[in-house]
């Protein structure tokens, strides 16, 4: 008896060490506290270290909420403006599509421009997006359909600042020039080697990018029909020459799968080579591309670049992208020399990042996941930058003065506490959603899943929400308890 409860005692013990080990890994307060934050604006500088010293400063780490009762939200693009493109959604990881919403983020303000999932964002302002029926320009508010027909795809860069747009045209690769929408778009085509080889089935050219001149960026799929092996091929297709595309070279590291996803108005390309290295493929001085270069990866991992600055007065190019579920900066020269990558971080309590798209200024948007699945939208905002407008000719960078948050802890109850952790220099007012936690700070739910919204709103009328998804599970013994 006594061996037997030696033993006992030992496994509650090991048992209870377990429990506290993993509350820690997760970032817990307490066995009995779960607190959770919503829309924190964590700002954590990213200092290199000495194998990174191409790369100077840091970043703080701005998260631009969501929309009104959702739960989760991406950044895709920025402008020369800092103002961002993004969508914001309801719960779980895989909405349905009509649950997307478009938003703008300029200064701290989130404004809804109604569903579908933006791709783009132009100096103008102007973004490029798609909804359940095809692709759409949104100009300030106003919104134009380009009857393309639906066609999912993950693309970030799609509209250049002349307001051209690319994207898939009845499920094929088409340009749209500006002020030209509602008219039938050009084609992008094949290589010529596609009709001409009889072993090579190419399959629709799928764009990924445009930049300011024109030029598009992205793949095409090829079968070997003797060896029946497919691979997607990375190309460009060049202003005014949609039908000829230039096709990219893998990498010298070999692997045949390779594919595009940003292009600098200098040529620079960069994107993805054996399915998962990230890569640049770099112009030589006629225009011409050889092989693609790999980029260093955190560890031994995997990575993806997605958008590259234009080259600085060195000719050096800034890249971003993401390398092991974090986000991260490369900087590369003309002969291929990379630095990086660099960690960008990621917000409090959030354990996943990546980097979809930059502005010259080195302001860098994307989106970091929580351990439940949400997704938060982020800027990464350079530390070094004053909050000044340098040039004078646009408005101040983002300080992220304006930002809704709370935290919240239920207990393993049925009722939750609210705290409201905002942020402002002249909040005018609060709004809940339930409305019962203005009351108290309190609400007491039934079995199920909810989402609680925060709405600042400050004297210029600027609004800012931070949402958070409450799961209440009916247990047997114990009741509703909500986490």
């Amino acid at each position: 008896m006594k061996k037997q409860r030696k033993t006992t005692k030992r496994l509650i013990i090991h048992t209870y060490s377990v429990m506290i080990l993993l509350l820690i890994m997760a970032g817990c307060d307490s066995m009995t506290d779960f607190n959770h934050s919503a829309n924190e604006q964590a700002k954590i500088q990213v200092v290199p270290d000495g194998t990174h010293n191409s790369v100077t400063g840091g970043y703080e780490i701005i998260t631009l909420g969501t929309l009104s009762n959702h739960s989760s939200a991406w950044a895709v693009d920025i402008n020369e403006d800092n103002q961002i493109a993004g969508t914001s959604w309801g719960k779980g990881s895989n909405p349905e599509p009509d649950n997307y919403r478009v938003f703008k983020w300029i200064n701290g303000n989130l404004t809804d421009l109604g569903e579908g999932q933006a791709h783009g964002i132009n100096v103008s302002g102007s973004i490029a997006g798609l909804t359940g029926s095809g692709l759409f320009v949104d100009q300030n508010g106003s919104r134009t359909d380009l009857n393309s027909g639906y066609s999912f795809y993950r693309a970030d860069q799609i509209i250049n600042n002349s307001g051209t747009v690319t994207g898939l045209y009845s499920g094929w690769g088409a340009v749209w020039n500006s002020g030209e929408y509602e008219n039938e778009p050009v084609l992008l085509g094949l290589p010529a080697r596609c009709e001409e080889d009889e072993k090579v089935e190419c399959t629709r050219p799928e764009p990924w990018a445009i930049n300011s001149s024109g030029d598009v960026v992205g793949h095409f799929g090829v079968t070997y029909t003797d060896t029946n092996l497919s691979y997607r091929i990375a190309a460009i297709w060049s202003a005014n020459q949609y039908d000829v595309p230039t096709w990219l070279e893998k990498s010298g590291q070999g692997g045949a799968d390779r594919a595009a996803r940003g292009v600098n108005d200098a040529g620079w390309i960069v994107g993805v080579v054996r399915n998962t290295q990230a890569a640049v493929w770099i112009p030589d001085a006629n225009g011409d591309y050889g092989f693609a270069v790999d980029l260093p990866t955190l560890g031994s991992g995997w990575s993806f670049a997605y958008a590259v600055s234009e080259p600085d007065v060195n000719g050096v190019v800034r890249i971003v992208g993401e390398s092991d579920d974090r986000a991260v900066l490369w900087t590369v020269d003309q002969t291929g020399n990379a630095n990086g990558p660099v960690d960008l971080g990621t917000p409090h309590r959030h354990q996943k990042a990546s980097a979809f798209s930059m502005n010259e200024a080195g302001y860098i948007v994307g989106q970091a996941l929580r351990p439940n699945g949400n997704s938060t939208a982020v800027l990464w905002q350079p530390v070094s930058d004053n909050g000044d407008d340098d040039d004078g000719d646009g408005p101040a960078p983002p300080s992220g003065d304006l930002t809704a948050s709370f935290d919240y802890s239920c207990g393993n109850s049925d009722t939750c506490e609210f705290t409201d952790t905002s942020t402002g220099d002249d909040i005018e007012s609060r709004t809940w959603d339930p409305a019962g936690i203005a009351d108290d700070g309190k609400h007491t739910f039934d079995a199920g899943e909810y989402t609680v919204t925060l709405t600042i709103t400050d004297s210029g009328g600027n609004s800012t929400s931070a949402s958070e998804s409450i799961n209440c599970r009916s247990h047997p013994r114990h009741g509703i308890r909500c986490s």
